[in-house]
């Protein structure tokens, strides 16, 4: 875990986000050929009180005027995990490279998440996965 003094809710947040991509890119290069996909997903600014302890960027995402449009609910929320688990459309859009999705609709991902980019990132992160988990296989 990160010290206590170390922690910072959005920092924190976007290295999972990252992390998440680079997780399903690994997985996509691991089962390519099977009958196995993997997605990243992200739901969206979703009203769960995740920065109910920032209040920085807890205003700006949750109170500010200027996201209100963007802001959901859980259950709105939940669309996009629904849509990569059940549509019949994600086969075919994985196997044509897309593994990241946000509004129910794969999208380009950019900057260090991006097919291609940091790929030593990838494999260190997946091997890491691995060490962790393996005390619960």
């Amino acid at each position: 875990p990160v010290p206590k003094e170390e922690y910072h809710e959005m920092g924190d947040y976007c290295v999972t986000k990252a992390i998440d991509a680079f997780h399903a890119r690994a997985l996509q290069q691991k089962y390519k050929g099977t009958n196995i996909r993997a997605t990243a997903v992200h739901p969206g600014i979703i009203e769960t009180g995740l920065l109910a302890h920032n209040p920085g960027f807890g205003a700006l995402f949750y109170q500010s005027m200027t996201f209100a449009p963007f802001r959901k609910d859980v259950l709105q929320g939940s669309a996009t995990t629904l849509y990569c688990a059940v549509s019949p459309e994600i086969v075919k859009q994985v196997d044509d490279g897309w593994f990241f999705y946000y509004n129910c609709g794969p999208q380009n991902a950019v900057g260090i998440s991006a097919p291609g980019a940091a790929d030593d990132l990838v494999e260190s992160c997946e091997k890491r996965q691995l060490e962790l988990v393996k005390p619960f296989m």
